[in-house]
């Protein structure tokens, strides 16, 4: 009974915190900065949403093997599981998340028009807030999974505070900015907290934790910005729908060759599949 109290009250935590962090972005938005405002937000923060999305539908099905390691009290395939699920979603997180900030620029030209030109630098931070989601989503389901409800309330209740604080200080400042500024930095917080319970989890140093995940990936991030930076001409600024179907395509591409090369180096990608071709 009591597990199951502590379980319930980390529950309405958590959904108290997840709207005080994401639901009431617009309406303070909207109080301090005016309607408009609203507007350029509300495309950026679909961008975020867009991703978070996506990152929930990729993640959500581990959660069932992981209460199945915990109920068997099989923490050593917990771990592997683990491992292999930040390991191999890290190239799937952080080259789509990549390709898109660096061209977000043309994106929203084309989508929505030069009139919403000012949501550009806030969608750029926005997007950046899911780059450790390889961290944040395996973290979170190892922290449920292990019934770790202090550290989760920890977290559930910091984020808030610096993304509503930092808001409060700044907002005169930098205006809409300071909302991406704050809710990235508010992420950066969370990560700090994930990455110091899986390298506990890990038995690794945080250092050596994000060195064995950058590790197989390395060379094709140093191939990716030049080709990225070099893709930058072609896309399309024109508010109208082929510029933006064609942006949408070189999106398409630029995430196809980075697929490609991961087959192509010593990537996990490529080990399993070798593996998988030799049974």
């Amino acid at each position: 009974d009591r597990r199951q109290r502590q379980m319930c009250i980390r529950d309405r935590l958590l959904t108290i915190s997840w709207i005080i962090y994401y639901e009431l972005d617009s309406v303070i938005i909207g109080r301090l900065l005016g309607a408009e405002a609203v507007a350029i937000y509300a495309i950026a923060f679909s961008m975020l949403s867009f991703f978070r999305a996506i990152l929930g539908v990729v993640y959500s099905p581990y959660q069932t093997r992981l209460n199945y390691f915990k109920a068997t009290d099989d923490f050593e395939n917990m771990k592997n599981f683990s491992r292999n699920i930040i390991v191999f979603s890290f190239p799937l997180v952080v080259f789509p998340i990549l390709i898109i900030y660096v061209n977000m620029g043309p994106i929203v030209m084309s989508w929505v028009g030069d009139g919403y030109f000012s949501s550009i630098a806030v969608a750029k931070l926005l997007v950046l807030c899911n780059l450790f989601a390889f961290i944040s989503y395996p973290g979170g389901q190892l922290l449920s999974t292990n019934e770790k409800t202090v550290e989760m309330s920890r977290i559930a209740w910091v984020i808030p505070l610096v993304y509503w604080i930092g808001i409060g200080m700044t907002y005169r400042y930098y205006g809409l900015e300071s909302f991406g500024y704050f809710k990235l930095l508010a992420f950066i917080v969370s990560i700090i907290f994930y990455s110091r319970y899986l390298s506990n989890f890990f038995s690794l140093s945080i250092i050596e934790l994000f060195a064995k995940i950058l590790q197989p990936y390395y060379k094709i991030i140093i191939i990716q910005f030049p080709l990225l930076l070099a893709c930058r001409p072609l896309f399309q600024v024109e508010h109208s729908k082929t510029s933006l179907f064609t942006n949408v395509l070189l999106l398409i591409s630029l995430f196809l060759i980075s697929t490609v090369l991961l087959l192509l180096f010593d990537t996990p990608y490529k080990t399993e599949i070798g593996k998988r071709l030799k049974r």
